[in-house]
C-alpha cells in the first residue's frame, strides 16, 4: 500500500514539473526572446488554464505526503538541506556559469549576498517551500482541531496577499508566496484521506466548468508564480482553482497509476526546476529561434514538443549524475 501511494504521488509530481517546464519554454519563447510565432502565442496565451494551479499544486501534494511530527530539530535540518542548499548552490553556479564572477568587485560580492541572505537564491519555489512548511508545522502543533488549521493557515495567506499587493516590505525569502501558499499544505493535510473517486470526479468538474466559464466570459484566470496575477477579491476563484486543479492532477495520477517516466521525473522534480531554465530551454531556444519563426502549426508543435522532451532528458541526466555518492549532497541527501 505504501509503495503504491509513493508512486502515485510521484507520478503527480512529474506531471507537475513537465508543465512547469512547458510553461518556462513559452514565457522564454515568446517574452524573453521575442520568437514571432503564432502556435507559442496561442499556447502562451492559453496556458493559464494550467498556470492558475501548477505551483500550489506542488504545496497541496507536499501536504498530502510530508510528515509533520518531527521534532522542530529534525524537520528544519532536514528542510534546510533538501531545499536551501540546492538553492544557493544553483544559484552559486548559474552566476559563475554566467560570468559574473570573472572579474570580482564589492559590487558583484554585494549582490550576491543580498540575494542569498535577504533572498535565500534565484529559486523562489524553494524558498517558499522551505517558509511555508515551518508556517504549518508550527500551526500543526498548536492545533488538534482542522478547522482551527484552516483557519489560521487561511488567515495567514491572505495577509500574505495583503502584503503583496500593497507592498509594504521587501519580498525577503518570498515570504509573501510561503504565506500564500501555506493553505495548500494545509488543505493537502486536511483532503488525503477523502480523495476517492467521486471526491475527484467532482473536484475535475468544478474545475472544467469554471475554466470553461473564464474563456467563454473572458474572466481573469488567477495565478501565482514568481508574481501575483490577483488581489484579494480574486481570492476565492484562485483558491478553488489551485484546489481543483491540484486534485485533477491527483486524479490523472491516480489513473496512470505506474509510469516509470513519469515517475523518474517526480523524483528529479527539483533538480528538473533547478537546472531546466540554464541548461536546456535558454541554450535551446537560442540555437532553435530562427527554425520555429519561419514554421507552420504542425511543424511548430513537432518542433516544441520535441525541445520539451530534450529538455526534460537533460536534466534528468543531471540528476542521474548529481543523484550519486560524492554530490548528492547537493540535493539534501
Amino acid at each position: 500500500m505504501l509503495k503504491k501511494r509513493i508512486t502515485y504521488f510521484d507520478v503527480a509530481k512529474g506531471l507537475l514539473i513537465s508543465i512547469v517546464v512547458l510553461h518556462h519554454y513559452l514565457l522564454y519563447a515568446h517574452s524573453i526572446y521575442g520568437i514571432q510565432n503564432k502556435t507559442i502565442g496561442f499556447l502562451f496565451d492559453y496556458q493559464k488554464v494550467l498556470l492558475c494551479f501548477f505551483m500550489p499544486g506542488f504545496f497541496f501534494i507536499t501536504g498530502c505526503c510530508s510528515n509533520f511530527n518531527k521534532k522542530f530539530n529534525v524537520f528544519l535540518w532536514g528542510n534546510f538541506k533538501t531545499l536551501i542548499v540546492p538553492s544557493v548552490f544553483f544559484t552559486l553556479l548559474t552566476r559563475l556559469l554566467a560570468g559574473e564572477y570573472n572579474h570580482l568587485h564589492s559590487e558583484i560580492i554585494r549582490s550576491t549576498i543580498v540575494d542569498i541572505v535577504l533572498f535565500g537564491g534565484h529559486y523562489w519555489f524553494l524558498q517558499a517551500l522551505f517558509i511555508a512548511k515551518i508556517i504549518y508545522w508550527v500551526i500543526n502543533k498548536q492545533f488538534s482541531s482542522k478547522f482551527a488549521i484552516f483557519f489560521f493557515c487561511l488567515i495567514i495567506a491572505l495577509g500574505g496577499n495583503y502584503l503583496n499587493q500593497y507592498d509594504i516590505i521587501p519580498n525577503f525569502w518570498f515570504h509573501r508566496h510561503a504565506m500564500d501558499l501555506c493553505l495548500y499544505i494545509a488543505l493537502g493535510c486536511i483532503l488525503k484521506n477523502h480523495l476517492g473517486n467521486s471526491f475527484f470526479r467532482t473536484s475535475t468538474v468544478i474545475y472544467i466548468f469554471t475554466i470553461v466559464l473564464l474563456l467563454v466570459f473572458n474572466g481573469h484566470i488567477p495565478y501565482l508564480t514568481r508574481s501575483f496575477s490577483y488581489s484579494l477579491p480574486l481570492y476565492p476563484l484562485h483558491t478553488v482553482l489551485s484546489v481543483t486543479g491540484s486534485i485533477l492532477i491527483l486524479y490523472l495520477s491516480k489513473i496512470i497509476n505506474s509510469n516509470s517516466i513519469l515517475e523518474y521525473l517526480g523524483k528529479a522534480s527539483l533538480v528538473i526546476y533547478v537546472c531546466h531554465i540554464p541548461f536546456s530551454i535558454q541554450p535551446i531556444l537560442k540555437l532553435s529561434k530562427s527554425l520555429l519563426g519561419d514554421s507552420g502549426v504542425v511543424s511548430s508543435i513537432i518542433i516544441i514538443l520535441l525541445e520539451i522532451l530534450i529538455t526534460l532528458a537533460i536534466c534528468a541526466l543531471f540528476y542521474r549524475l548529481i543523484n550519486t555518492k560524492y554530490l548528492k549532497w547537493i540535493i539534501g541527501k
